[in-house]
């Protein structure tokens, strides 16, 4: 028993291992991560305090803008002395971080099939696969100029709505585990503190707003 727990969690790990590496490869190799515009160039020479500051621009947009000046950061003092190129540095962190956000959403995505549809992790694997696939493939109709789910006009947007709305799609997956796998109400338990899962209050908090 111990044996095959410990063979499900290795190939587990291989499994999700492979899609961040894809993603990873997909961000930074054929569709890089480049900036391209002056929103972009302002995104990433921009600090901001981690809190709403009223009455300027974006006033509201904390959580976003300070990952992308965050990454900027550890792009330009950590990756650039060794790779030697500023715009593939920055580049090289984005890829990063936007493969971690979308390997967190498939491993979400996938523990939610396998607890409401009750298959096997083999199926599950398959299942997910697929699904992530169809976020690329959906809107494929040409040789070259495609659009798909997961993309954005540029970096700043990339950070700021693409990033943050899988973000969102966290809460979703939780509330729907919570629903229909763990047979529990939303509405009924979490006012009345009855549940022993919280949802994340600063959810609202951390989301843009457009």
């Amino acid at each position: 028993m111990e044996k095959d727990v410990r063979h499900n969690r290795i190939v587990h790990v291989i499994y999700f291992a492979a899609i961040f590496i894809g993603l990873f490869c997909y961000h930074f190799v054929a569709h890089p991560l480049v900036l391209a515009d002056l929103d972009d160039w302002g995104g990433v020479a921009y600090w901001r305090r981690a809190l709403p500051i009223y009455g300027s621009f974006n006033s509201i947009k904390v959580f976003p803008e300070v990952l992308f000046s965050f990454c900027s950061m550890i792009a330009v003092n950590v990756v650039y002395p060794i790779y030697k190129d500023y715009l593939m540095s920055l580049a090289f962190t984005f890829a990063i971080v936007g493969a971690l956000f979308i390997t967190i959403y498939i491993i979400l995505v996938s523990r939610l099939i396998r607890k409401v549809c009750g298959i096997s992790w083999k199926s599950t694997y398959a299942v997910s696969t697929i699904f992530l696939m169809l976020h690329y493939l959906m809107y494929k109709n040409e040789w070259t100029g495609n659009v798909h789910l997961l993309w954005s006009q540029n970096v700043v947007n990339y950070f700021q709505y693409l990033l943050m709305a899988i973000f969102s799609f966290y809460v979703v997956i939780q509330m729907m585990n919570y629903e229909t796998a763990g047979g529990g109400s939303i509405s009924e338990d979490f006012p009345t503190g009855r549940s022993s899962r919280p949802l994340i209050p600063v959810e609202t908090y951390l989301r843009p707003s457009r």
